[in-house]
């Protein structure tokens, strides 16, 4: 019997190693094939004017009649990724229809550049404040701002583009320019209640403001009392009934699409507040602070369906990092842990009417410490190394290319390699893909720093 356990033992043991050398055999097999394919089927481009109709008659083939389509971006503050991206976004304003534009920055912030491009006279300094830093920090992405202002001057108001942030507001940092921004309008309508809240609330957002990434949230586990931390929760959700409650009295001094605004940057304050609260006390060493980072992804799904049913005819237009244009949720790593992204909840809405493109890169040099207090540094970029979607598009060969992950053979070994898992990098950080995340991806060889505003 004893002889008989160990023979079956063995027999596992050697079946266990059998099973996983053939996986890596089929992953590897997949791999290759991807590749071979990509090298006949890519569409190379190139970074700038011209030299890139070939890569949009590909995206504009592929898109077809989707209504939402996100440009992803490999990391922030990259010149050819701002560039590229765009790009597509002119041609896909100007040949497709859309005229929407949302991005990673403030809701509420944002409303100041979304007034600009529809023919606001208003300061450089004051629309590039409705972005956030690593958009307004540079020509290349303020340059697209132009170009969407310029365009919408020139065509009917039902072509002039809407632009939105769809992110958290405050940046980590402050809530108080978005809470003066609220009771700033609310002076008008109720002076009393507008001196009240402002006098509850003012002082626990004056603890709670950093000009340091991040620090906020320490802020409001380390420096708030439990009561002061009860009261921030409760003022924002009492704002955001005050408005809502109030809606005749303010449109008695504001039109409805100001009144639309206010009410969802009271709703964007509240998420804030709510990331901070999900987020864990930094001085714990078992926890850490991206603990609410689904919050996070929650915040920009709402605001992201606020642009939607304001106007449910619009196509719409995304730029954000690869990390929330995703569509499956992951266990990403042990800062992240199980992360549901943005893109997630708008492919669970809208289906194929989400069209998702995503990016990848090999090396070049990038900004470190550009969400730090200290002074930005240019640093080379790690070359992708083995595991990543990364290396497996660098293999392709090409130094520019746009590939159509919907056009491989679902009967090729290629398609194995798609629903496989693999990492996607940012620089020195991982995080967990399949490829069949998203519907295409744009791969860049080099990658250089963005052209920064005088």
């Amino acid at each position: 019997m004893k002889k008989l356990l160990l023979f079956v033992g063995i027999g596992f043991l050697f079946a266990g190693c059998s099973s996983l050398t053939y996986t890596q055999r089929k992953n590897s097999a997949a791999e290759k094939d991807f590749v071979h394919w990509a090298k006949k089927n890519a569409v190379p481009f190139s970074i700038g004017d011209g030299g890139q109709d070939e890569m949009f008659s590909a995206i504009d083939k592929s898109v077809g009649n989707a209504r939402i389509v996100a440009v992803s971006e490999g990391a922030h503050n990259v010149k050819e990724f701002i560039k590229t991206n765009a790009a597509i976004v002119e041609y896909l304003i100007k040949n497709k229809g859309f005229t929407t534009v949302v991005c990673e920055s403030g809701l509420p912030e944002s409303r100041i550049t979304h007034d600009y491009i529809l023919g606001k006279q208003v300061d450089k300094k004051d629309w590039i404040g409705g972005l956030n830093k690593m958009y307004g920090w540079w020509t290349e992405y303020t340059d697209m701002i132009e170009w969407m202002r310029t365009y919408s001057q020139n065509v009917s108001n039902d072509k002039k583009i809407k632009f939105y942030g769809i992110d958290i507001t405050g940046f980590y940092t402050d809530l108080r320019p978005t809470f003066k921004q609220i009771t700033d309008c609310l002076e008008k309508v109720d002076p009393v209640y507008t001196h009240k809240i402002q006098s509850d609330l003012n002082p626990v957002l004056e603890i709670v403001h950093s000009v340091e990434f991040r620090k906020a949230p320490r802020n409001y586990h380390d420096s708030l009392t439990l009561e002061q931390k009860y009261l921030l929760e409760q003022k924002t959700v009492e704002l955001i009934n005050y408005i809502s409650n109030n809606k005749v009295k303010i449109l008695k001094q504001y039109s409805n699409e100001d009144y639309e605004w206010l009410r969802q940057s009271s709703i964007s304050l509240y998420q804030a507040v709510t990331y901070y609260k999900n987020s864990t006390n930094a001085k714990n060493k078992d926890f850490n602070e991206f603990v609410g980072l689904n919050g996070r992804e929650l915040a920009m799904e709402q605001n992201f369906q606020w642009v939607y049913k304001s106007d449910t005819t619009a196509k719409i237009l995304i730029i954000c990092h690869n990390v929330h244009t995703k569509t499956n949720m992951s266990y990403l790593d042990t800062t992240f842990q199980y992360f549901t992204p943005f893109g997630a909840f708008v492919r669970h809405t809208f289906g194929s009417q989400y069209y998702c493109i995503g990016c990848a890169y090999d090396n070049g040099v990038y900004w470190d410490n550009w969400k730090k207090n200290a002074p930005r540094i240019i640093k080379n970029t790690p070359p992708a190394k083995k595991g990543e979607i990364d290396y497996t598009l660098k293999a392709v060969g090409i130094t520019y290319f746009f590939v159509d992950f919907k056009k491989i053979n679902p009967r090729r070994p290629a398609i194995s390699w798609l629903h496989s898992k693999i990492m996607i990098r940012e620089h020195d950080e991982e995080s967990q893909i399949t490829p069949d995340e998203f519907d295409g991806y744009l791969f860049y060889d080099t990658i250089s720093i963005p052209t920064e505003n005088k």
